[in-house]
């Protein structure tokens, strides 16, 4: 079995640029991103005939843990 992307919880990010110039605010932007969460993904041989155990036992293709940033 091999795990070849890892499961990743969605986030919401905003970021606010202020540019100064000469000490004032020049300007100032926003930009907001939306990341959807994914699950793992794991390939394994036809042989394995109970993939989730198989990869529960390894630690493999598990949810991902929860995070809370702020």
């Amino acid at each position: 079995m091999n795990q070849t992307d890892w499961a990743v919880n969605g986030a919401d990010v905003d970021v606010t640029r202020t540019v100064t110039k000469n000490g004032a605010a020049y300007f100032q932007d926003e930009y907001k991103t939306h990341y959807e969460p994914w699950q793992a993904i794991c390939e394994y041989a036809p042989s394995i005939q109970d993939p989730a155990a198989e990869a529960q036992r390894e630690g493999k293709c598990q949810p991902p843990a929860v995070s809370m940033v702020q």
